[in-house]
């Protein structure tokens, strides 16, 4: 996106050689932006794409930040692309509560936050293998704009991990917190 004002071009591909597919793009932008419309159908044909155009317009002019999100629906499948002007709209912090990890997520951007988070040990990579040492394995989340969500994880194994990592994918971006091993007490 050039400009975060005025006509988005999406492009939408079908890179099946075989299989022809028809559902609807679903835009959101970030707070104090419109996108119009919010909705457009498409057909694509086998090995296909097509641009959908929309037009952004922002509707608080002192804003800095500004955000696209945009969706499609296949096979069940969310598939999604962001485009802003601000990398990691997002905060994450945890927490050791001795065999319990919390995590928190902060959405501080304008568009809903769709990932996953999982937790990363060194229990994961082979050493201890195969022992399942956390549960969830991925904890999925939804946070609307200026939210948050807290996940719990649990080390089911007997090994007491000498670091771990919080791996949040949301929004097409990677971001990898190390998490404090010193326990918090819980008041």
């Amino acid at each position: 996106i050039p400009t975060p004002a005025g006509r988005v071009d999406i492009h939408v591909s079908n890179n099946s050689l075989h299989e022809s597919f028809s559902g609807k793009l679903t835009l959101s932008v970030a707070s104090g932006w419109k996108v119009s419309p919010e909705t457009l159908p498409y057909t694509l044909p086998p090995n296909s794409d097509t641009t959908l155009s929309v037009t952004v317009t922002q509707e608080n002019r002192e804003l800095m930040h500004w955000g696209i999100l945009a969706q499609v629906e296949q096979h069940g499948q969310t598939i999604m692309d962001v485009a802003t002007n601000y990398d990691y709209p997002y905060e994450v912090d945890g927490e050791n509560r001795e065999k319990q990890y919390l995590i928190t997520i902060r959405n501080q951007g304008g568009l809903p936050l769709v990932g996953t988070a999982k937790l990363i040990t060194q229990l994961d990579t082979g050493e201890f293998f195969p022992l399942p040492s956390i549960t969830p394995s991925i904890g999925d989340f939804s946070i609307p704009a200026y939210q948050e969500k807290r996940i719990l994880f649990t080390n089911n194994s007997q090994q007491i991990p000498q670091w771990v990592y919080a791996k949040i994918s949301a929004n097409n971006q990677v971001h990898y917190t190390m998490l404090e091993l010193a326990t918090v007490k819980e008041e």
